[in-house]
C-alpha cells in the first residue's frame, strides 16, 4: 500500500515482489480544488545573476506580503532543500533579530522543519500547523515535512525547486485545500533545476515542468488516471489551461474576429468595443471592437462588491460560503450582464441570494450600462 504511485513505480513494485497480474485498487490522485502553476525563475548564473539572487525572487516577495498582511496571510508551505530552507528561514527574520523595528514583527509567523530540527521543534511545528488559532503563516520545509502532517487550512504550496519525482510532488501539494476550499500550487524551475545532470531527477518532472499542455493531464496521466470532469473555467485547472480561458475573469485576453457568429473565440486581430447584443450573440462585430470593456467592468465591480459585503463577517472563516459572493459567481453574472437587469431574472437563476445582494448587484450593472462606451 502507499499513498501515490506513477505507472512505471507500480510495475517496479511488481518486479521486486514478483507478482504475476497482481489486482491494482487505485484512487485518483487528482485535486480539483487546487489550481497547478509553473513558473520560471532566474538562473542561477550568467550576467549579474547569482543563485541567491534567483531563489530572493522567489522568497522576498512572500516575506514582504507576509509583513504586509500579518495575520491576513494565506497560511503557506515553502518547499525547498535544506540550504534554502534554513536561509529563507533567516532571511525572513533577519530584522526582528537585529533589532531593527521599521518592520513588523513575523517571528511567531515563521518557521522551518527539516531533518535537523530537534524533536520538540518538530512537534511545535506540526501542532501549529494544525491548529486554527496558531499564528504561524509561513512554513519553509523540506520534504521531511510529509507524513504525519495534516493542516487543514494551508492554501498554498509553493515549490523553491522542483522534487525529483511526480510522486513527491503529488503528495507535497496535496498539503493544500484538505478543507475543500480552492488553493494553488506553484512551482518555481530554471535549466539548472532539471539539467540532465541533476542526480535523482526524473524525466516525468522535467516534462511537466517543461510541457505547454494541461499541467493536470500530465500530471495524472504518469499514475494512469484521466480527468473525470473537465473544469467550468479553464483558468481554475492551470496555468497552461488560463491561457485560453474564456470566462469573464479572462476576457482582457480574448479577442473577437469580424467573422464571428457562434461566440467569443480567440483572435489576433486589434480589439475595441462591442455592443450588449452583441456580448450575447458575437453577431455583426464590426470595426474590430474590444469584447470586454463592459463585461469586464461589471466584473471588476462585483469583485470590488462582494469583497466588501464579505469582510463584513470577519467572524466567520469563509464568509463567501455564508453570503455566496464568490468569484465565479461575479464571473458567471458579468458574462451575461445584460441579462440581469431585472430582480426576477437574477433570482431565478442564483435563488440562493439575499434580497440586498440582488439589489446591489441589479445597480451596479445598471450603472455600468448607462455609462457611454468611448471609442479606442
Amino acid at each position: 500500500m502507499t499513498a501515490t504511485a506513477t505507472n512505471a513505480t507500480m510495475k517496479e513494485i511488481g518486479r521486486c515482489l514478483m507478482l504475476k497480474q497482481p489486482v491494482k485498487v487505485t484512487e485518483s490522485v487528482d485535486r480539483q480544488n487546487i489550481k497547478i502553476t509553473v513558473k520560471k525563475r532566474p538562473p542561477n548564473s550568467g550576467g549579474n545573476n547569482t543563485v541567491q539572487g534567483s531563489y530572493n525572487t522567489i522568497f522576498q516577495p512572500l516575506i514582504e506580503e507576509l509583513r504586509a498582511k500579518g495575520d491576513k496571510f494565506a497560511r503557506t508551505i515553502v518547499y525547498t532543500n535544506l540550504r534554502w530552507c534554513g536561509y529563507a528561514h533567516d532571511l525572513a527574520l533577519r530584522p526582528c533579530l537585529s533589532g531593527d523595528f521599521s518592520f513588523p514583527d513575523i517571528t511567531n509567523m515563521v518557521a522551518q522543519y527539516h531533518a535537523s530540527c530537534t524533536d520538540k521543534m518538530k512537534t511545535a511545528v506540526l501542532q501549529d500547523m494544525t491548529s486554527p488559532s496558531s499564528s504561524l503563516r509561513l512554513l519553509f520545509a523540506t520534504e521531511a515535512y510529509g507524513m504525519g502532517a495534516d493542516a487543514v487550512d494551508v492554501t498554498r504550496i509553493i515549490h523553491a525547486g522542483p522534487p525529483r519525482t511526480l510522486e513527491t510532488y503529488v503528495q507535497e501539494i496535496g498539503r493544500a485545500g484538505r478543507d475543500g476550499m480552492p488553493a494553488e500550487a506553484i512551482l518555481y524551475y530554471n535549466a539548472s533545476d532539471i539539467a540532465s545532470n541533476v542526480a535523482g531527477m526524473t524525466c516525468q518532472i522535467r516534462d511537466f515542468c517543461l510541457t505547454n499542455t494541461c499541467r493536470r493531464e500530465n500530471l495524472i496521466q504518469n499514475f494512469g488516471q484521466h480527468l473525470h470532469s473537465k473544469f467550468t473555467y479553464s483558468h481554475e485547472c492551470c496555468d497552461n489551461c488560463e491561457k485560453s480561458c474564456q470566462c469573464a475573469t479572462c476576457l482582457p485576453k480574448i479577442f473577437i474576429p469580424h467573422e464571428c457568429t457562434s461566440g467569443p473565440v480567440l483572435s489576433g486581430r486589434q480589439p475595441s468595443v462591442v455592443t450588449e447584443t452583441d456580448i450575447l450573440s458575437c453577431q455583426s462585430v464590426t470595426g474590430g471592437k474590444y469584447y470586454y470593456q463592459k463585461v469586464s467592468e461589471v466584473h471588476y465591480l462585483l469583485m470590488q462588491y462582494f469583497r466588501a459585503e464579505n469582510m463584513c463577517k470577519p467572524h466567520v472563516p469563509f464568509p463567501s460560503l455564508v453570503t455566496g459572493l464568490t468569484e465565479t459567481l461575479a464571473g458567471r453574472i458579468s458574462k451575461q450582464c445584460v441579462q440581469y437587469l431585472t430582480e426576477n431574472k437574477l433570482i431565478s437563476d442564483f435563488p440562493f441570494l439575499d434580497k440586498k445582494y440582488v439589489d446591489n448587484i441589479i445597480s451596479i450593472i445598471s450603472q455600468v450600462q448607462s455609462t457611454p462606451q468611448n471609442d479606442q
